[in-house]
């Protein structure tokens, strides 16, 4: 049986039939169904939120779970008081959690009656530590501050959100336009100036609702995401200035990630030199990124050179670093080795990447060789 066989053999039963059925749907016209339904989404943990009529710090404890691929955002609401930041995208310890700086999106005020703000934190630790915003002046009574707090599983940890959005008015239906895709969770935050907000708007589940006894009224929802952008609206009980932030979450690639592997002579003498070929390929639906390959040659060979189609490659520690793999892509690294007169010739790879990885039983791939004859002098005969 050849290698190619034995690489189809491993293939399982489900990643098999899964393809077939995306065949069949294709010829019905029904492809888009399948995509979706192969997209992660972020994962809801938990919220809590908290508010501030004095000193200038609001602190709020928030539990952070265990699952893989979290982020935190944090969403602030208050009147007549600023957070000392400055370019979007700078990391600032004027909101931290656990004393970990966070890294601030946007600010949104209308006529310093309603301002609000959204920081977020990639990979919060797990555990129970507090939020801490610190204002630029001591909060008072009307001027208070509101803090809520979401944490999600499921984000892509290396492009975890999207634009800013922000709004402002002086109406009694307030409304944000998010930039979103459908795989993708909407998160926003409101600050009303001395009006009630009484309802979230339709799709939105409200996270905290805080009438902190004065003038300030903070408030934070989710939302699943719409193709193009996502309407978030609230309902408040009159005319008022208001202020509203808001962003998209971003998902964790789902991708099928697979590696195959081939050797040119599968029964080679003792001191001749073969060529390993790993193939790395995405079967999407997803680009694919920080792709890499494991291949450290086992003790039977002796690394030479390699060749790879793409990224780079160490003979010393055999990791191959291929970076992005868009779905539908394959790369090749070809691996020159002296066999040697004993050892391990069972040479194995394995792929992994920042993916939610739809099938990994088709992870790792290996292959072997049988030397046909000791030494290190050519056969009379080569298999």
């Amino acid at each position: 049986m050849t290698n190619h066989q034995n690489h189809i053999g491993r293939k399982s039963i489900l990643h098999t039939t899964l393809k077939n059925l995306a065949k069949y749907f294709i010829g019905f016209g029904v492809l888009f169904f399948c995509a979706v339904a192969m997209q992660a989404q972020p994962t809801f943990l938990a919220a809590t939120s908290g508010f501030a009529t004095s000193g200038n710090t609001v602190t709020v404890s928030h539990t952070v779970g265990s699952s893989a691929n979290r982020i935190m955002l944090v969403g602030v609401s208050t009147r007549n008081r600023f957070i000392n930041v400055t370019a979007v995208g700078d990391i600032t310890d004027n909101c931290a959690y656990n004393s970990i700086p966070m890294v601030y999106h946007g600010t949104e005020q209308s006529d310093n009656d309603a301002i609000t703000y959204i920081f977020y934190l990639v990979d919060p630790p797990t555990g129970t530590a507090n939020v801490v915003v610190t204002f630029t002046s001591n909060l008072g009574g009307n001027n208070a501050g509101v803090v809520g707090i979401v944490t999600y599983a499921n984000v892509d940890p290396l492009d975890p959100v999207g634009t800013y959005a922000s709004s402002a008015g002086l109406i009694t239906s307030p409304s944000l336009s998010v930039v979103s895709e459908i795989n993708q969770e909407v998160f926003d935050v409101i600050e009303v100036n001395n009006q009630n907000i009484t309802a979230a708007g339709a799709g939105q589940t409200s996270r905290w609702n805080i009438n902190s006894g004065g003038n300030v009224r903070g408030a934070g929802s989710t939302k699943a995401g719409s193709a193009s952008s996502t309407t978030m609206t609230w309902t408040i009980a009159g005319s008022a200035r208001w202020s509203m932030s808001g962003v998209a979450i971003k998902a964790i690639s789902v991708s099928d990630l697979e590696v195959s592997k081939s050797v040119n002579i599968s029964t080679p003498y003792a001191g001749q030199t073969i060529a390993f070929t790993v193939t790395a390929t995405n079967f999407g639906p997803d680009v694919a990124n920080s792709v890499y390959v494991n291949d450290l040659l086992p003790s039977g060979y002796t690394y030479t050179s390699h060749t790879a189609s793409t990224g780079t490659y160490s003979g010393g520690t055999g990791f191959w670093n291929i970076g992005i793999l868009n779905n539908g892509s394959s790369e090749t690294l070809t691996i020159n080795a002296v066999v040697k007169s004993s050892g391990i010739y069972l040479n194995s790879a394995t792929i992994n990447g920042n993916v939610d990885d739809s099938f990994p039983g088709n992870n790792t791939a290996s292959v072997t060789v049988t030397i046909c004859q000791a030494g290190g002098t050519v056969p009379l005969f080569n298999n």
